[in-house]
């Protein structure tokens, strides 16, 4: 399968999937850390940890961006609890529970960093 419509396929959350080839390749110039084994086996590209930089920045980027996530959040459970709720609120809902995850994971990271 094509690495396009493999992504358009599986991506079902806000992530960039790698496909086998593709992971063979980069792995070469990208550590560990940068490619990630989702739980549900999909490989993809760590986007937070990929380009380096700053400890500092990325800790204040990766905070400012959870403030928002969290907020978008509380609205989207609020959503879902309704009786009038969508396919597409849970699927926001879910997509927001895994970017929150993701982001909590890099900013432990560049503290630990």
């Amino acid at each position: 399968m094509g690495i396009w419509l493999s992504e358009s396929l599986q991506a079902k959350y806000p992530r960039i999937i790698l496909d086998e080839e593709v992971v063979n390749a980069a792995s070469q110039h990208l550590s560990d850390f940068q490619i990630y084994t989702d739980s549900d086996g999909i490989k993809y590209l760590n986007y937070l940890k990929t380009f380096g930089g700053n400890k500092n920045l990325w800790i204040k980027e990766i905070t400012e961006i959870l403030e928002g996530l969290y907020k978008e959040f509380e609205i989207a459970q609020k959503n879902i609890g309704d009786e009038n709720s969508s396919d597409d609120d849970k699927k926001i809902y879910e997509k927001l529970r895994w970017l929150i995850k993701f982001a909590e994971d890099n900013l432990s990271f560049w503290k630990k960093y």
